[in-house]
């Protein structure tokens, strides 16, 4: 037993260190990552709502995202490759006012965006405010200012992920 546990434990760091690497690269394409907790309903024995709280945001949340997000993209751009129409989904580029808005909201924090219109730009924003107290606000209002991603057969990429192929 105690081998197999060796095992795990050699599996776990090798995925975690793999999800590190395929995050950098995400984030040097200009992944957008917002950090905003994910509530989660508590039920009873007969499934009736009896409370909510936070999920955690962990590493073992992010690895296992990591890793969705990759094989969605590996899927999408394997149907894309072989010329198969497929629901895609997409995240459009957001609307330059919501965003100029966006860079006045954070501008009044004492927070300055160059161009607002720049994913990179906005990342900076994101890694300056993490840990921060106004960081929740930051986030929710970059949030809002982005377009919703919804299911398409169009290739318009996935914004916020900064993926050109993504399903």
């Amino acid at each position: 037993m105690l081998f197999r546990s060796a095992e795990v434990r050699e599996l776990l760091t090798r995925m975690r260190e793999l999800a590190a690497i395929l995050r950098e690269r995400r984030r040097r394409k200009g992944l957008l990552e917002l950090s905003m907790p994910a509530p989660e309903l508590d039920y009873d024995d007969k499934h009736r709502v009896v409370g909510a709280h936070y999920s955690p945001d962990d590493e073992s949340h992010r690895m296992i995202e990591e890793f969705m997000v990759t094989a969605n993209e590996a899927v999408a751009r394997t149907l894309a490759d072989a010329d198969v129409d497929f629901l895609r989904r997409i995240h459009e580029i957001p609307d330059p006012r919501k965003l100029k808005a966006f860079a006045e909201f954070t501008g009044s924090m004492g927070i300055k965006i160059e161009d607002y219109r720049s994913r990179f730009e906005l990342q900076q924003v994101l890694r300056k405010v993490a840990g921060q107290p106004t960081a929740h606000a930051v986030n929710y209002a970059l949030l809002r200012s982005l377009k919703e991603a919804v299911y398409s057969p169009d290739d318009e990429g996935h914004f916020a992920l900064a993926s050109d192929c993504y399903c």
